[in-house]
């Protein structure tokens, strides 16, 4: 049975987090995404967890549940360490990746922003996150699975600058995300200090389990986020020194927990809601695209011309009048009974009121607050969208980010 969520049962173990030891004491139930042993959901310490499949909602659902629940009211920690880092160095690497990406990478060392890769046609081909850590060094963060998928988009792109060194350093470096209302708390008993409060405020790294690490802000997330990169070696001792620490009621969360989180924020995830046939403007980034200007990018002409045209597709969230409808993806969406699109990204209704489903549809801003049907399991299902996905305005500002660790 084609079960949603199926994992492999072989070719197993091939690729795992430094923080796979910890994340199995912790009563990890783990999957597979693209090679990596993923924690999907948790059981108790000491256990040893098996999946279970259903297209309704799963045994272990109470338990994912939980996770968000802990998000959403406290602090929860989830290990990102699949999540692709490619190191970008050089005299010109400021100029090269100019030409490559919609926003401009001119910041100052120890910033970060949002940026965004196109194609000609002003397709998204992905969306990164851009940290420069000094004068020469640029470190771009994108999804876990497209790693090979980008790291050849990157080469093919960079080819035209042979000054410009081009190194995948994903498995150099482990990647915890801290997140919740409690979260800046979290930091600060962990031993990081400095000013947390806004977005634009800079960001002070410590020692945390005698690592030395890399503190970002994903400002995607709702709540709010914090990511935290350290070498391999001492990422496990990172983690270790920020469930010691966290406050009480703190827990770890799985992949189907913080995929939830990332799509009841309405974040659209590369390979799902978007890919290389959606522009911004139709996705909600168009705030990434600096067409304004007459900085020259791959894709700056076709993104011009949208930006100036009413999109004919745009992706909109949508949830189900009956909360205990499981959305998969791929889902049909109907509109006074014809195909208008499907739902390509969803997530276990862990929440009940934040659950939605993302997808690109025909139609415009006067889509929001209509109803509409979900062909769910071959049953049409009441739906509404509730609103088209858009940036929030920090996560349009370039951001501070401490990189004395990374000199």
């Amino acid at each position: 049975m084609n079960w949603p969520h199926r994992q492999f049962e072989f070719g197993r173990g091939v690729r795992r987090s430094p923080l796979h030891g910890l994340l199995a004491e912790a009563g990890a139930c783990f999957g597979e995404v693209a090679g990596w042993e993923t924690a999907d959901w948790f059981d108790a310490p000491g256990k040893r967890p098996e999946q279970s499949y259903s297209f309704a909602k799963p045994a272990w659902f109470p338990k994912g549940a939980a996770e968000a629940q802990a998000a959403l009211e406290g602090v929860a920690i989830a290990d990102r360490s699949l999540v692709s880092k490619f190191l970008v160095a050089g005299a010109e690497a400021e100029a090269a990746l100019s030409a490559i990406t919609s926003c401009d990478p001119a910041i100052a060392p120890g910033s970060q922003r949002l940026t965004l890769l196109l194609n000609e046609a002003a397709g998204l081909e992905a969306v990164m996150t851009l940290l420069r850590l000094s004068e020469r060094e640029f470190l771009l963060l994108s999804e876990g699975p497209t790693q090979i998928r980008d790291l050849d988009l990157l080469r093919r792109r960079l080819a035209a600058w042979p000054g410009v060194s081009l190194v995948d350093v994903t498995s150099a470096y482990g990647m915890v995300e801290v997140i919740g209302p409690d979260a800046e708390e979290a930091l600060r008993r962990a031993g990081w200090r400095g000013r947390l409060e806004r977005w634009e405020d800079c960001d002070s790294s410590a020692e945390i389990g005698f690592a030395l690490a890399w503190l970002g802000r994903n400002p995607r997330l709702s709540p709010a986020g914090w990511f935290l990169l350290a070498p391999s070696e001492s990422a496990a001792a990172m983690a270790e020194g920020l469930l010691a620490t966290a406050p009480e009621g703190a827990r770890l969360i799985g992949r189907h927990a913080y995929h939830f989180l990332r799509t009841s924020a309405l974040e659209p995830v590369w390979g799902l809601a978007i890919g290389d046939q959606v522009n911004p403007f139709q996705a909600g980034l168009g705030a990434l695209v600096e067409v304004s200007g007459e900085r020259p990018f791959v894709g700056r002409k076709a993104a011009l011309a949208a930006s100036r045209q009413t999109p004919d597709r745009v992706l909109i969230a949508v949830t189900l009048a009956d909360c205990e409808r499981v959305l998969h993806g791929e889902e049909p969406l109907l509109l006074d009974g014809r195909v208008i699109g499907s739902v390509d990204q969803a997530a276990y209704p862990f929440v009940a009121d934040r659950a939605v489903g993302l997808g690109i549809c025909e139609g415009g801003r006067d889509l929001v607050g209509r109803e509409l049907e979900v062909l769910v399991a071959g049953r049409r299902c009441a739906a509404r969208c509730v609103g088209l996905p858009a940036l929030p305005a920090a996560a349009c500002r370039e951001e501070s980010l401490d990189v004395d660790s990374a000199a």
